[in-house]
């Protein structure tokens, strides 16, 4: 997918699981989804012309979507060149070095877009971001970033999921990929139709009568959105592949 679609169709996601507790930790909310924004098109740091390093993601309407992203737009670069130089790249070439049996790639859909890359990017940035934080007295808040990036950097793989070219969530250890039909730049229709969905749930949330389904108010937006990403996987046609 492009970048604008995996940041919108994140931050909708969020939004989504989100909902039921606005107005009440706004703050907070307004860190996870700073968090969820950047983790969105952390992974693909593999590629040069990623829409990170430009922070141009400014394809969204209405006011407060295009004030988000315009806030946000400055920080993508930054967070963009500083994990590809600081943390990728360097962590790509210590774990060649230690092991033996397994050969980490710099390659676009390579170790960004697996599970272990996902977890070495966020210890890494979370640590570069903690005396920051620690300094301003506000730690708690980077727990709250932490969770939204690497929620973001999740929801990232599982939309590339959906592309022919796909995922190999477990590599090196394993070649297996899940991968869906939807044409990277060209397919937009389904992508649109998953966000308007999204949206339309999002604006249900905010209505007065509410789907409430779990006592925990957090469990429906949650489980909304799971429901929401199996159908749209089923629609992409995705499946487990070994080639």
């Amino acid at each position: 997918m492009l970048g604008h679609q995996h940041f919108t169709l994140s931050t909708a996601t969020a939004l989504l699981v989100l909902i039921p507790f606005l107005p009440e930790y706004r703050i907070k909310i307004g860190f996870v989804l700073v968090g969820v924004g950047i983790g969105s098109l952390i992974p693909d740091i593999d590629s040069k012309g990623a829409a990170i390093f430009s922070g141009e993601i400014n394809e969204l309407e209405g006011y407060i979507s295009k004030s988000f992203v315009y806030l946000l737009s400055p920080l993508m670069p930054v967070f963009g060149y500083l994990t590809r130089y600081l943390v990728y790249k360097p962590a790509v070439k210590l774990l060649n070095l230690v092991s033996n049996n397994y050969a980490f790639e710099e390659k676009h859909r390579g170790f960004t877009h697996s599970l272990i890359g996902i977890l070495v990017l966020a210890i890494s940035t979370g640590a570069f971001l903690y005396p920051v934080f620690s300094y301003l007295g506000s730690v708690s808040l980077l727990v709250y970033m932490m969770a939204g990036y690497t929620s973001g950097a999740f929801l990232h793989m599982i939309q590339d999921s959906l592309t022919r070219s796909g995922i190999a969530w477990n590599q090196p250890f394993s070649s297996v990929k899940l991968k869906g039909q939807l044409r990277t730049g060209k397919d937009t229709l389904r992508p649109q139709m998953f966000l308007a969905t999204l949206v339309s749930l999002i604006i249900l949330g905010l209505a007065p009568i509410r789907l409430t389904i779990f006592a925990y108010r957090g469990l429906n937006g949650l489980v909304l959105a799971g429901l929401c990403w199996l159908i749209f996987a089923v629609i992409s046609g995705v499946k487990i592949s070994t080639d």
